[in-house]
């Protein structure tokens, strides 16, 4: 017969293995290409990833102060997507990071 290998050790090759196979699809992706279908949004996805009304994403989308994708029109209205890591991106760009913490008038 072969030989059994103890729960602990078995746990922790489980585990390796789970690690080493998480490594793989994390790898494989970033690997693909940026447009992946889990990074297209539609304008209710990004609205709610941005935690705004669609009609304030609307607005950025027609004064063009957001990254956005214009679909081909069809009738009156044409579709737009957003990618995920540009709206990071444009979040991390417009993020105000003060220098320093001032209290009352200006003053530390």
């Amino acid at each position: 017969m072969g030989t059994q290998i103890p729960d602990t050790e078995r746990t922790k090759m489980l585990d390796q293995e789970f690690r080493a196979a998480a490594a793989v699809a994390t790898a494989d992706v970033h690997d693909a290409s940026p447009a992946s279908s889990s990074e297209v949004m539609t304008m209710q996805e990004a609205a709610r990833f941005l935690c705004v009304s669609s009609r304030m994403l609307e607005r950025y989308v027609r004064e063009a102060a957001i990254p956005y994708a214009p679909l081909p029109k069809r009738g009156a209205r044409g579709s737009v997507r957003f990618l995920r890591s540009q709206l990071i991106r444009w979040l991390q760009q417009r993020t105000v990071r003060p220098d320093r913490w001032k209290g009352r008038n200006g003053r530390l």
